[in-house]
């Protein structure tokens, strides 16, 4: 229970998730999407853009995204029993292929993948990350502060110690 400005008490805003349940309903949903090969909508909510969507449960995750050299997206969860509640939990993010690049993208999306694959494999999608390919041409680094219910962090990738790739991120819950 909560007091309010006016002194009453309220209850919770939100639906009952613990932090390790939030954690994973994002982990599956992350999972679903551009890691997974996830199904894009058809008529996504913003123009120009391309949108993942995945139900879990009463839960709806939704990634929003715009690509080329640099890119940026914004990922949502909110309850489908409760949308009066609005978004539950946000994380937006943008980033880039350095210019100087001549690698295809399509090559280092292929290994993001893989390294996101492996740190959702861990049941989680922060705390620090280090994933390197087969040849160790390509290192994946994810650097990041806090928890679910609020995060900021950084994703590199490098190519034969060189950085190829940036994104910077941040979220966290709504409530």
């Amino acid at each position: 229970m909560l007091r309010n400005r006016f002194g009453t008490i309220a209850a919770p805003a939100g639906p009952a998730l613990s932090r390790d349940e939030l954690t994973a309903l994002v982990v599956r949903a992350k999972n679903s999407g551009f890691v997974g090969d996830g199904l894009l909508v058809s008529n996504p909510m913003i123009s120009g853009t391309k949108q993942y969507e995945k139900h879990d449960g009463e839960y709806l995750y939704r990634d929003i995204f715009e690509q080329g050299h640099v890119f940026w997206g914004l990922e949502t969860l909110q309850s489908m029993d409760r949308p009066e509640l609005g978004v539950l939990w946000s994380e937006h993010y943008r980033g880039q292929i350095f210019p100087e690049c001549r690698l295809d993208p399509r090559g280092i999306y292929q290994f993001l993948k893989c390294a996101l694959r492996a740190l959702y494999a861990e049941g989680r999608f922060l705390g620090g990350f280090r994933f390197e390919d087969s040849h160790q041409q390509f290192v994946y680094v994810d650097v990041n502060d806090g928890t679910v219910n609020e995060f900021r962090g950084q994703e590199i990738i490098s190519h034969r110690g060189k950085r190829i790739y940036v994104l910077n991120y941040q979220g966290g819950t709504s409530r």
